[in-house]
């Protein structure tokens, strides 16, 4: 049998990103696909265990991915990947790719140049990374924080060793199992880094780059919903039912399903009609403009 899939996911993900990660599954042979977290509406044909969000984003990763170990339903062997890692190209099985300089190198460079203790955001999640392996006995780790699906095993998660702060379990599985590893830069797209680098097979977007720089490419290479989405349905609840849209509404609140073209939604009837931008929530603005007022209601919400 194949390996299984398991998402990591947030309570509040962003619908394109999931959208095409799901649909680029269908490149790599696998068993049933997991979520944990969240779980849109629009999805379908996954299994879903709720976990709550934290407010830190990196203890809320490291929470869901410790949990891993112990949770009921995922098979033994699985793919452990979140809603925005691609798949490029078809491949039988995901090796090891670990970073081109070792993690002491990695978080040491930023140490050294903010001349101060970090200790936040990511840098502080590699951080507290490295000194559990130091103190575990790996005074060389690797880097597996390539943002690449990686193949896991329950069996091989260290969860008896003490974590005082959010950490990469990707890293801590890794740096602890013998298997073959492959050298590679981070394909995680930035302004600096474009899709002409990204060769392997792989991609990953930040909060910035997607719409800008991978969603193009992903329309063009994933045009088509795959098993794991519903057409034409709006988000609701991962608790709940997802609800159809009657005509009305689908002019007014339109997911951009199928994108073939970057500025062009298709509704449920088949018409096609060009947009400017669109909202997270899913509403389609006609203009600058008409995108700022709907957003500033978001806000008052707030």
């Amino acid at each position: 049998m194949p390996p299984d899939v398991v998402f990591i996911v947030s309570e509040h993900v962003r619908r394109p990103e999931l959208q095409y990660a799901l649909r680029s599954w269908d490149l790599v042979p696998h068993g049933a696909v997991w979520f944990i977290g969240g779980r849109p509406g629009w999805v379908r044909n996954v299994n879903h265990i709720p976990f709550p969000d934290h407010e830190n984003k990196w203890k809320n990763i490291s929470d869901k991915a410790r949990s891993l170990a112990s949770l009921d339903g995922p098979a033994e062997e699985f793919y452990y990947t979140e809603d925005d890692y691609f798949i490029l190209k078809p491949v039988d099985r995901i090796p090891d790719y670990i970073r081109d300089k070792s993690l002491n190198d990695y978080v040491g460079q930023q140490e050294k140049k903010r001349k101060r203790g970090l200790r936040g955001g990511w840098w502080g999640y590699m951080q507290n990374t490295r000194d559990v392996l130091h103190e575990n006995g790996i005074s060389e780790p690797a880097s597996f924080d390539v943002h690449i699906p990686m193949l896991w095993r329950k069996s091989e998660m260290p969860v008896h060793w003490e974590t005082p702060g959010p950490v990469s379990w990707r890293s801590l599985i890794g740096n602890t199992r013998t298997s073959e590893r492959v050298l590679i830069e981070d394909i995680k797209v930035s302004a600096s880094r474009n899709m002409e680098r990204i060769d392997i097979g792989f991609a990953s977007s930040s909060d910035g780059t997607f719409r800008k720089i991978l969603e193009p490419t992903m329309a063009g290479l994933f045009p088509d919903p795959c098993r794991y989405e519903q057409e034409y349905y709006m988000d609701a609840p991962y608790d709940q039912e997802p609800r159809r849209l009657d005509a009305k509404k689908q002019r007014i609140v339109a997911r951009r399903v199928r994108r073939n073209k970057p500025d062009q939604i298709v509704y449920e009837d088949g018409t096609r009609e060009d947009v400017s931008d669109m909202c997270d929530c899913g509403f389609v603005a006609k203009s600058a403009g008409g995108l700022t007022t709907h957003q500033r209601s978001h806000t008052k919400e707030e």
